[in-house]
């Protein structure tokens, strides 16, 4: 009968601790703002069935056939995200349409109002697709047949004080009412036709204009471009420039720029006026939703955004694990030492103690010891010997240089002995003397006299000499004080 092994212990992973998950959490949280800021640079949605009148656009209302067909045609096109006070003097067109999704988003405020108005008098042109009044079209002073606001949902005290403010500036303009033109009784001349000789209308007999809405008053200044029963599109004269205003948006969208003359309309009322020093065009994307604001944090873009949030999120770091502790506390290493440190440092421990015997002694012990260490031989070898072979294992020397310096090593290390075994030698034993004949019975006791002592000044030539012969005869050493003691 066998016996099954038995079965192994299930494993048991460690439960996750505070410090682990605290870091989870920074980089889930670093990974979400890196997410968000990517997600910047996306368009908003395009809700299918909706008239969005942007550029980005490919539904079918759209503007994106309308961008690239300017593109093809060579003409400076760009989307312009930013609010019309930044609008560049040397742009010639701006393209803007109404923001038909979400309702308020796409509004103009009065600041901004004056700001394109600004620009316009300096001499740019104005292409203002609108289906509704606005603060725009009020300031203009333009009405349209079965006007809906765009802000009819919005009853705060401001928002009505800013329509007051904006129906008594339009009526103290001088406008008057376009009275409607009489059916023509051939159907096809039921059509929208040309009303205004003009350069950008060659070729343009027809337009197809999906919606129903016209212009039903207009400033007294204003030329009536195209009409049927009622003007479609007009043209203001303001300082310097002009403003062309469109009572319908759907003309240059994706399905109907293709239809009748709407294309040749539309892009040769651009490429009339975006010419010489003004050849740029602007499509207004800030006003469908597409809104960068000119701050630093913009300025540096989504790199240097990704950049912040991953130098923050490594501070955090950072600071986080200086703060903790995630091992057992190391000790700092020791700073790197040389052996004359110590040589120096003991010598002048022992000229302090007034031992100048005891600090050759011990200097000269050291590097007797690494002497031999260096020639492979013992401590009791001749002096000539070991100095003759650690002197042959110091490379790049002369035959000369190799005798001067086991010459002058032989001597030191000779002399240093002498003094270190006259310093070690036993004092003379004291002696008694008998007292002289009549004196009292009383020994006298001559004391032996010291030797004299090491002095400083030879204490430190033999030392420097010691180390200088260290570092000619390569010797090294330790360089912990540890190695150094008896």
């Amino acid at each position: 009968m066998s016996l099954s092994p038995p079965p192994e212990p299930r494993r048991r992973f460690p439960k996750p601790g505070g410090d682990t998950l605290i870091l989870v959490a920074l980089l889930l949280l670093f990974a979400a703002l890196s997410f968000g800021i990517a997600r910047q640079s996306e368009p908003p949605a395009d809700p299918i069935g909706t008239e969005y009148r942007s550029s980005y656009s490919v539904q079918p209302g759209g503007w994106k056939a309308f961008y690239r067909l300017l593109e093809t045609r060579g003409v400076p096109v760009t989307r312009w995200q930013r609010r019309p006070k930044e609008w560049p003097a040397g742009v010639g067109v701006v393209v803007t349409g109404p923001y038909s999704v979400g309702g308020a988003a796409g509004q103009w405020s009065e600041q901004e109002v004056g700001d394109a108005l600004g620009w316009v008098s300096g001499g740019g042109v104005l292409l203002v697709f609108t289906d509704a009044s606005d603060d725009l079209s009020d300031t203009l002073g333009l009405r349209m047949s079965e006007d809906t606001p765009l802000n009819f949902f919005r009853g705060d005290d401001k928002d009505n004080k800013r329509k007051k403010a904006a129906e008594s500036k339009k009526a103290a303009q001088a406008v008057r009412t376009l009275q409607a033109s009489p059916l023509p009784p051939d159907p096809a001349a039921a059509a929208l036709s040309v009303r205004q000789p003009a350069l950008f209308f060659e070729g343009v007999s027809r337009l197809d204009a999906p919606g129903e809405k016209r212009f039903t008053s207009a400033p007294q200044e204003s030329v009536i471009l195209i009409a049927d029963r009622l003007p479609l599109s007009v043209a203001i004269p303001y300082g310097k420039g002009l403003v062309v205003a469109v009572a319908d948006a759907g003309i240059p969208d994706n399905i109907h720029l293709a239809n009748e003359d709407n294309a040749r309309f539309v892009t040769q009322i651009i490429e009339s006026y975006a010419s010489g020093r003004r050849s740029r065009v602007l499509f207004d994307e800030y006003h469908q939703g597409y809104r960068e604001a000119n701050t630093f944090w913009t300025a540096i873009g989504r790199p240097g955004q990704l950049a912040f949030w991953q130098i923050t999120a490594l501070f955090l770091l950072m600071a986080y694990s200086a703060s903790r502790r995630f091992g057992l506390p190391l000790p700092l290493a020791a700073p790197p030492r040389v052996s004359s440190e110590y040589v120096a440092s003991l010598a002048d421990l022992y000229r302090r103690a007034q031992a100048t015997d005891a600090a050759l002694s011990s200097v000269h012990r050291i590097f007797w010891r690494d002497l031999c260490r260096a020639a492979g031989m013992p401590l009791d070898a001749p002096i000539s010997e070991v100095v003759l072979q650690a002197v042959a294992q110091v490379p790049a020397l002369g035959e000369a240089e190799r005798a001067a310096l086991a010459e002058r090593t032989v001597r030191i290390v000779a002399e240093c002995r002498a003094r270190v075994e006259a310093s070690e030698a036993p004092l003379e034993p004291e002696k008694e003397t008998e007292p002289p004949s009549g004196a009292k019975s009383r020994r006298r006791i001559k004391k032996a006299k010291p030797k004299p002592g090491l002095g400083e000044t030879e204490l430190l030539r033999l030392v420097t000499a010691i180390e200088g012969l260290r570092k000619e005869l390569e010797l090294g050493g330790s360089d912990h004080a540890g190695a150094f003691r008896a």
